[in-house]
């Protein structure tokens, strides 16, 4: 709860800088390290939120955690060998492919989800499957990394946003929903 709200409380400006300065999320990442003091009662408090952690190792367990660490987030990254042809050919295919433009009235039906007026898994479009897959993806990478959200009940969490969007809401009821239940 405690790294949810403290994330929960800066969200809204690293969507802002994202969208100023990333052209792709896939383009970045950041890893945060949260320094937490628990009190007699084991009540957590925080005491302050580094961006870009130190991972030097001066012990056998800050080594073995901060290795761990380290693979895992490589894992969820999705971090694999580079080729220059491939990544070429690639790109040169998603220019020739059209299926980047938004599907007429998708606008519309994400302001409807937003606003709690339609069902987020009511009519998904190819672009919220690939968002689906590729959260799906990243759980199954996750390693020792435990999802905070969205995660089973976290949906509680969705009024603290300071701006509804319509993937955290989407993603909010795909992990909500039972899987015998979801489209």
């Amino acid at each position: 709860d405690l790294i949810v709200r403290t994330l929960l409380s800066v969200e809204d400006k690293i969507n802002a800088n994202m969208s100023m300065y990333v052209p792709h999320k896939g383009n970045c990442f950041e890893l945060f390290g949260f320094d937490v003091m628990l009190d007699d009662a084991l009540h957590p408090w925080l005491i302050e939120v580094n961006t870009s952690p130190s991972l030097a190792t001066e012990w056998q367990l800050d080594k073995k955690i901060k290795n761990q660490l380290s693979v895992d987030m490589f894992n969820i990254l999705g971090v694999c060998g580079y080729s220059r042809a491939s990544m070429k050919a690639r790109g040169d295919a998603s220019k020739r492919d059209s299926s980047n433009t938004k599907p007429p009235g998708d606008r519309m039906r994400k302001m409807e989800v937003t606003t709690g007026k339609r069902d987020p898994l009511a009519s998904l479009s190819e672009g919220d499957a690939d968002l689906i897959r590729e959260s799906e993806e990243e759980l199954a990478m996750r390693g020792c990394f435990n999802r905070v959200f969205p995660a089973q009940g976290t949906e509680r969490y969705l009024p603290l946003f300071a701006s509804q969007r319509f993937s955290n809401i989407l993603l909010n009821a795909w992990t909500s929903t039972p899987k015998s239940q979801r489209p």
